[in-house]
């Protein structure tokens, strides 16, 4: 049997789960790398960071030959590479690693999908975590609520680490593909710069270099996290460097914590118990690690201020629109930190040291974000995740927006008047003096007593440095101002419950099933939220419509036509009116969510969905006709996914715009009395329970319509009946009829376009109902 094997943050052969199950289930793997060029650009990453990133492909794909396997790296969105590489190579099957960026796995999820529509196995391992996080949830009380790292580590057991997997021996058998793929470049991928950084090599080779030293006696008994320094500036340096090989998953997180507990002889709860209470100690440093994976994971937008429940909605400059509009002192200074000039050494060292090498010690990176954020600039953190994110080779997303969170004290921690000085720290350290002139040459003609502080050197002006771009007491008024509105910054102490990033669930054996036509299984849809916000704010903009259109009848005025109007007037089928000149006038408000759907992720999918309602209305309906095919795209859209808007929420908005549906017969049943008004209400049942019926009857002899969406048209189709029986009785609610008819409608466009059956439809006699009725 023939395989793809996608590997996103997997990116090596040593405890590879999916690569193992890949062996384990197949003859033949055909293995790709996506280099998505969304991410991989000059704007979003560093030269640095491609660089580290393209030379690890190239190791891997010599590793990978070792065992007949021909790495595939292909450019491209992954959404449609690996469909296409599926169809290419003939694979039943694809096999991935789970991509735990919440900025990514919208995007790994639509390929899946895509995947899954075309009738191939999926199957997903989770490569990146130490602990099983839905078993600790298992484990614990409903209301465990670890939102402390000292909460966390007491609950992880030595039993609930899990252990690296074997790597497989046989040799896969090789699949030969037709055209020769070029091995991407800096410059085929728009990078002009050399890399400069020279001390952490990236690879296979430098990883097992890095564990090795680390695992060897003396170097672990003598680790101290409170005791290194940050003034390292060369392959010396007191920490011990994995950070790049892990967040790249060239080495995994199970292997380090196995063969360092190993070294440890750290084989029973009592022995491991006493190491993690060391919160000094190497392996604590990874329990911090898998603590904000375990909170992250869990928490909606981590990354960001907004929409995010554990963070505090802090006022920070550049953080609009929680603090209004931004101003151009706060951008100067941001652009000064990012580039090492803000005119404080020891910021600019290590800003400098960041930008150079990839790299900098872990309080060095602190200093930097006290100063960015509570400290001096008062500057939000998202600005300073997303510079930090362009340039360090370690980057990772969960631990980037965990640390900017803690540091900018937005969550986890509440010492905001705790602030790193950018004078007086330096003086903590033996060869601080030296790390600064070393990024800092320009200021060796300063008193060393002065070089922390060089504008009070008499010398300064000769060096051709920066004036600070701050005063550094101004700390003292950012802490007071923190302290007034602290007591107003609550927060939600907990994420959602959902123990993969957008609620995806996974079997035992690490598959994940997919059927046709759905998004994953418990999935919730960033893109989708958006969705729904964009049919409220329409739903909102048509009843403005309303109002207007009826204030202009009262009033007897009419506005200028505008551009609307002329574009209206283009058209020979167009009976213009004031209705329709007002209606023309707002669907330049319509526009602009239409404009954003458009260049929504998911859009074509939308448009496919509602092509046939869209283009079935008149200019007359024309604003109507826009609000029903947004309703239509989200109620098509909730019977294709288990995730869609609730059937209530559908309605609502569905009830809202009943005129889009059907203008003639609301006015009708406005405007007859209570036997009329049934007669209509049973004339449009009658015409959805048919419509219902006919699509069922085409899709029946089809193998596209799903049991679930068969099951869901009859249920519709007994209510129907259920509610013609009642309007023959004296008590017969209208209101109640004309709602269930809004959901008829609603299934009756989800399965015409679940189906494929919206051509069949326009070609049979019944085209001209939908017009009649819809």
């Amino acid at each position: 049997m023939r395989v793809v094997l996608w590997l996103s943050k997997a990116l090596r052969v040593d405890d590879n789960p999916v690569l193992a199950l890949a062996f384990k289930n197949s003859t033949e793997i055909v293995p790709v790398v996506c280099v998505d060029p969304r991410e991989v650009n000059n704007q979003k990453i560093s030269v640095n960071r491609a660089d580290f990133f393209l030379r690890t492909l190239a190791e891997l794909q010599g590793l990978l030959a070792a065992r007949n396997l021909d790495l595939q790296v292909l450019v491209g969105h992954p959404e449609d590479v690996i469909p296409n590489l599926i169809k290419e190579t003939g694979s039943t099957s694809l096999y991935c690693d789970l991509d735990m960026d919440q900025e990514l796995l919208v995007r790994q999820h639509e390929a899946l999908k895509r995947v899954a529509d075309m009738k191939v196995s999926v199957h997903v391992s989770e490569c990146s975590c130490l602990t099983d996080h839905r078993a600790l949830l298992a484990k614990h009380a409903a209301n465990w609520n670890p939102m402390t790292f000292e909460g966390f580590v007491e609950a992880i057991e030595l039993a609930d680490i899990l252990p690296p997997s074997i790597p497989p021996t046989r040799i896969s058998g090789r699949v030969e593909l037709g055209k020769k793929r070029d091995f991407p470049t800096l410059s085929s991928l728009g990078f002009s710069e050399q890399p400069s950084y020279t001390w952490i090599l990236p690879g296979h080779k430098a990883a097992e270099t890095a564990l090795d030293r680390l695992c060897s006696q003396s170097s672990l008994e003598s680790f101290n996290k409170g005791s290194s320094t940050p003034v390292i500036f060369s392959d010396c340096a007191s920490t011990s460097m994995l950070s790049p090989y892990i967040s790249h998953g060239v080495l995994s997180v199970r292997r380090v914590f196995a063969e360092v507990a190993s070294t440890l002889n750290i084989n029973g709860e009592k022995r491991w118990a006493k190491e993690r209470s060391n919160s000094s100690s190497f392996l604590s440093q990874l329990l911090w690690r898998e603590f904000f994976y375990f909170i992250g994971r869990r928490t909606a937008n981590f990354g960001k201020i907004q929409g995010n429940a554990i963070c505090r909605k802090i006022p920070w400059r550049l953080s609009s629109p929680i603090s209004g509009e931004t101003d151009k002192a706060a951008e100067t200074q941001l652009s000064a930190w990012e580039s090492g000039t803000t005119g404080f050494p020891w910021i600019d060292a290590f800003m400098r040291q960041m930008k150079t090498e990839g790299w900098v010690h872990h309080i060095g990176r602190h200093a930097c974000s006290s100063f960015l954020t509570r400290g001096q600039l008062y500057i939000s953190w998202e600005k300073g995740f997303q510079i930090f994110q362009k340039h360090f080779l370690d980057y990772d997303y969960y631990l980037n927006a965990g640390n900017w969170l803690w540091i900018s004290s937005s969550a986890f921690s509440s010492a905001f008047f705790r602030v790193y000085s950018p004078t007086r720290m330096p003086k903590l350290y033996s060869g601080a003096a030296d790390f600064v002139l070393h990024f800092l040459p320009m200021l060796n003609k300063i008193d060393l007593r002065n070089l922390f502080e060089p504008w009070k050197d008499a010398r300064f002006e000769e060096c051709g440095y920066n004036s600070p771009v701050v005063e550094e007491d101004i700390a003292l008024q950012n802490i007071s101002n923190l302290r007034r509105i602290w007591p107003e910054l609550s927060v939600q102490q907990r994420g959602s419950e959902s123990v993969l990033p957008g609620g995806v669930q996974l079997n035992s054996d690490g598959t994940l099933v997919l059927r046709s036509g759905q998004n994953l299984d418990g999935f919730d849809d960033p893109a989708f939220e958006q969705w729904k916000t964009m049919l409220s704010d329409a739903r909102n903009m048509l009843s403005v419509a309303e109002s207007s259109i009826a204030k202009v009848m009262e009033e007897g005025t009419l506005p200028a036509s505008g551009a609307c109007a002329q574009k209206a007037s283009s058209n020979e089928t167009i009976t213009f009116t004031a209705s329709d000149v007002l209606y023309c006038k707002a669907v330049d408000r319509f526009e602009q969510a239409y404009d954003a759907i458009r260049k929504s992720k998911k859009f074509d999918q939308y448009q496919k969905m509602a092509s046939f309602w869209r283009f079935q209305v008149n200019w007359g309906e024309c604003i109507m006709g826009r609000a029903g095919w947004l309703i239509a795209s989200a109620s098509t859209l909730d019977a294709l996914s288990d995730q869609g808007a609730g059937s209530d929420e559908i309605e609502e908005m569905a009830s809202g715009c009943l005129g889009c549906f059907s203008p003639d017969g609301e006015k009708e049943l406005k405007n007859q009395g209570a036997e009329q008004r049934r007669a209509v209400a049973k004339k449009l049942l009658l015409h959805a329970r048919e419509k219902l019926q006919w699509v069922i009857d085409q899709a029946s002899s089809d193998d596209g319509l799903s049991e679930a969406i068969y099951n869901e048209a009859s249920e519709y189709l007994a209510d129907i009946y259920l509610q013609l029986s009642k309007l023959t009785s004296d008590d017969g609610d209208i209101a109640n009829t004309v709602g269930f008819l809004i959901k008829a409608r609603k299934v009756f466009f989800s399965l015409l376009e679940a189906t494929g059956s919206s051509a069949k439809y326009r070609g049979s006699s019944r085209e001209g109902d939908l017009l009649a009725v819809a």
